[in-house]
């Protein structure tokens, strides 16, 4: 789980510093005055200022966002992608593989947690197999408010989810039908010294 963490940290990373170091962006505040403009175009709130040599401000411009800045420089492609085509598909190959980390990180978090409670919590395993059966109509008796806020959360949880990754359904019954006992508490790890 932690490696699955660390991979997609990574991935964002990497996709975030490849986008503040984009070819040809000129970061706002870098001297610009020698160069002669070729065109400015209006992408929403923004600017995008083309100089004749290729190279290009976005502005205003907040390169320390990176939501804002790879938001941008897609707004940006269709004017930019004939003179940066391969650096848009590196752009857009970094952003499917963070895409997908964290899919799967989301993923393997879910599955974790509920591996840690279904021992736990028994109405936890009654709920996920009646969920499973039919994801939108949960039958009352299935949660109630005795159970612990942990068990609705996961319900939720994987009811919103469901729809983005298919594969849960299997990872969950998979995880449900698992032989294993779960954590070992205290008292089982004293008797077995």
């Amino acid at each position: 789980m932690m490696q699955d963490l660390t991979l997609k940290w990574k991935a964002s990373e990497e996709k975030v510093q490849f986008a503040r170091n984009f070819p040809g962006l000129i970061k706002n505040g870098a001297s610009s005055k020698q160069l002669k403009i070729k065109e400015i175009i209006r992408l929403g709130e923004k600017n995008l200022v083309v100089y004749d040599d290729h190279r290009f401000q976005i502005i205003p411009l907040n390169i320390n966002s990176a939501s804002e800045l790879i938001e941008s420089l897609m707004l940006a492609k269709p004017h930019l992608f004939p003179h940066y085509q391969k650096d848009y598909e590196t752009l857009e190959m970094l952003k499917a593989k963070d895409l997908a980390l964290s899919k799967e990180a989301k993923k393997q978090k879910l599955l974790s947690s509920i591996a840690k409670h279904i021992y736990e919590i028994p109405s936890l395993k009654i709920a996920l197999i009646e969920m499973l059966n039919d994801p939108l109509n949960i039958p009352p008796l299935a949660i109630s408010n005795k159970d612990p806020l942990i068990v609705h959360r996961i319900i939720k949880a994987i009811q919103k989810n469901l729809p983005l990754y298919p594969e849960l359904k299997e990872d969950i019954l998979t995880l449900l039908n698992t032989n294993h006992k779960g954590p070992v508490c205290e008292t089982d790890q004293k008797s077995n010294i």
